[in-house]
This record gives structure tokens, C-alpha cells and sequence, in this order.
């Protein structure tokens, strides 16, 4: 692209690309040229907020895209950061360490940072709960008992099933 001047300063806007180099010249009426001046475009454009695939109670990993070569970073919720880099493809893998388990309800935060260092906005995802509940405990019933007692986990609902011949507020006379 060529454009002449008849000031000392200069505009040239254009879309470029970080990493890319830009060589500038001038030449003057009578035709003498002046030695290049080659600059470099700085990238400036943070990526894309990488996607990431579901992450349940299960997961031992964290998987998703971004932009190619960048470092994608997740954020547990005990502030713990763990890290990769997407590949040529943008295609990223995280190994959840042994001693991280989720329960489900937990938000995760997820970045990717690109080569010039540039951050890309947050993405937040909540863990989904697929794990089973353990079987509540149940206190002693008897012949006697007039209530079925015991515990279960916090939040769950607890399914009593009796026989079809036991009464439930009536009785067969």
C-alpha cells in the first residue's frame, strides 16, 4: 500500500494482525529513496473466552478450545490454578489432581491468555452433580414403630416405600 504525503507526519490506517511487520520507505520528488524502517504490529486483541465442555462431580478433567498456542487457565473453587495450552487446533486437556473432587454446585473460572499476553474475559461454569447420593441409614424399625427415622444426604429427597398392604392412616377392621 502506498500512499503520498505532503505533510512531515503521516496516517495509515489498516487491519493488521499481531506479529505481523510493517516496512516503511519515502521517497521524494526527485526520486531518492530513503532506507527502510520495518516496525512490528503489536497484538493488542485479547483471544476469544475459551469454551469449555461439561464438568461434573465425575469429572478428572477439564476440556475445551481456545486460541491455538495460548495458555488456558482454570480456577478451582479452593483458588487452586491449574494450566495447559491449546494445541494447533485449539484443542486444550486439563488434569484435575487426585485430591480435587467436586460434589456438584461448585463454579469453576476459566481463561486463556495468548502469546503476547494478552486475557481473554472469564468464563464461568458450574459443576453439574452426577454422582449418586449413598443410601440413607435408617433407624431400627419395629412392629411397634409409628415413624420411619434416619439420615440422608443434605438437599436429597428421601423415598420411603411400603408394602402395598400396610395402611397409611386407616386401619382394616
Amino acid at each position: 500500500m502506498t500512499k503520498a504525503i505532503t505533510q512531515s507526519t503521516f496516517h495509515l490506517i489498516r487491519n493488521s494482525k499481531g506479529g505481523e511487520s510493517i516496512k516503511i520507505t519515502s521517497t521524494d520528488a526527485s526520486g531518492n529513496k530513503s532506507d527502510d524502517t520495518v516496525i512490528d504490529v503489536k497484538d493488542t486483541t485479547p483471544p476469544v473466552a475459551p469454551t469449555v465442555s461439561e464438568v461434573t462431580s465425575e469429572s478428572t478433567q477439564v476440556t475445551g478450545t481456545g486460541e491455538p498456542g495460548s495458555t488456558v487457565k482454570v480456577e478451582l473453587p479452593d483458588g487452586t490454578v491449574l494450566d495447559g495450552v491449546a494445541d494447533d487446533q485449539g484443542n486444550y486437556v486439563i488434569d484435575l489432581p487426585a485430591n480435587k473432587k467436586f460434589n456438584g454446585g461448585e463454579s469453576i473460572k476459566v481463561t486463556s491468555t495468548d502469546a503476547s499476553g494478552n486475557k481473554s474475559d472469564e468464563k464461568v461454569i458450574d459443576v453439574k452433580d452426577t454422582t449418586p447420593p449413598v443410601a440413607p441409614t435408617v433407624s431400627e424399625v419395629t412392629s411397634e414403630s409409628t415413624q420411619v427415622t434416619g439420615t440422608g444426604e443434605p438437599g436429597s429427597t428421601v423415598k420411603v416405600e411400603l408394602p402395598e398392604w400396610y395402611g397409611i392412616g386407616w386401619s382394616r377392621r
